[in-house]
């Protein structure tokens, strides 16, 4: 499953978002959410986890 520019750009849209309701630890959380299935996404090619 290949992510397209266009969709990182909703999904950073919608994480900009989420930064200003939201408070830091929030933040962060999502942050290192988005950057684990970013990396795995990058590094795995195999068939999807879930």
């Amino acid at each position: 499953m290949q992510t397209t520019q266009a969709e990182y750009l909703d999904q950073y849209i919608d994480f900009k978002g989420r930064v200003v309701k939201e408070g830091s630890s929030a933040l962060l959380n999502r942050l290192s959410e988005l950057l684990c299935s970013h990396i795995i996404r990058k590094f795995y090619h195999g068939p999807p986890l879930r």
